[in-house]
C-alpha cells in the first residue's frame, strides 16, 4: 500500500519561475542584514560588466591578502548584506581585506552569469592590486551554501582557463596540503575507531565469559 505518492514533475516557463521565487526574494530581503551595511559599497567595472561588492578593512594601509566572500541563498535569494554583520570581524581576525560579491541571482540571471561575475571580481582585484592595497599572490575565495558551490567552481574555472597561474598554483598547493592533512586526520580517526572496536570486542568477550561462568556457577549451586 502506497501512502505517499511521488508528485508529477512540473515544467515551468522562465516567467513562471520568476513569479514563484519573487515571494522568497521579498521575504529574504527582510532578513538580509543591516539596513546600512558596515562594508563599503563599490561598483567594479569587470569583464562581466559593473558588479557591486561590499569591501571590508580596505582602509588598512598595509598590503594584505584578499578574501573574496560569496554569500549563500540557493542561487536565487540573498546578497552580501547577509554576511555583513560578521565580515569585518573576519577581516580583522584573519588580517585580510575582503570583497563580498553581490552577484546576479537566478532565475532572472541565467547560469553561469553569477559565477562569471564572482570570477570577474577576483580577476579585477588581481589586475588592480594597488586600488585595494592587496597582495595579488595571496587570494582566497569562500562562502557558504551556494557561495561554497561557486567558490569550488571558481577554483576549477581558474585551473582550466589558467588566467592567473600564480593564484591557481597557490590555491592548488593549499588544497593539496589541506587534503593531505585531512587524509592524515581520517587515517588517525580510523585507527582510533579500530582500537575502540577491538576494545569493545574484548569487553564483549570478557562479559560473555563472565556470563558463562556465572551460569555454570548457578548450575553447580542448584544441583
Amino acid at each position: 500500500m502506497i501512502l505517499f505518492g511521488i508528485p508529477k514533475e512540473k515544467t515551468y516557463t522562465r516567467e513562471e519561475l520568476i513569479s514563484k521565487v519573487s515571494s522568497f526574494k521579498k521575504m529574504s530581503a527582510k532578513y538580509s542584514g543591516r539596513s546600512t551595511p558596515a562594508g563599503r559599497e563599490l561598483f567594479l567595472n569587470t569583464t562581466e560588466g559593473k558588479v557591486r561588492v561590499l569591501g571590508y578593512n580596505l582602509e588598512a594601509t598595509e598590503r594584505l591578502p584578499l578574501f573574496v566572500n560569496i554569500h549563500g541563498g540557493g542561487f536565487i535569494i540573498g546578497g552580501p548584506e547577509m554576511d555583513d554583520p560578521y565580515m569585518m570581524n573576519v577581516a580583522l581576525n584573519a588580517n585580510v581585506k575582503i570583497l563580498s560579491v553581490d552577484y546576479s541571482l537566478a532565475p532572472q540571471a541565467m547560469f553561469p552569469k553569477g559565477l562569471n561575475e564572482c570570477y570577474a571580481v577576483i580577476k579585477y582585484a588581481q589586475d588592480h592590486p594597488d586600488e585595494f592595497g592587496i597582495d595579488p599572490q595571496k587570494t582566497a575565495v569562500g562562502g557558504h551554501s551556494a557561495g561554497g558551490n561557486f567558490s569550488a567552481a571558481i577554483c576549477l574555472k581558474n585551473a582550466q582557463t589558467k588566467l592567473s597561474p600564480s593564484w591557481a598554483g597557490s590555491a592548488n598547493d593549499a588544497f593539496n596540503n589541506k587534503a593531505k592533512m585531512l587524509i592524515k586526520d581520517v587515517d588517525s580517526a580510523i585507527g582510533q575507531i579500530d582500537d575502540s572496536i577491538n576494545a569493545i570486542e574484548a569487553a564483549v568477550r570478557h562479559y560473555q565469559e563472565v556470563d558463562r561462568r556465572l551460569a555454570e556457577s548457578v548450575k553447580q549451586s542448584i544441583r
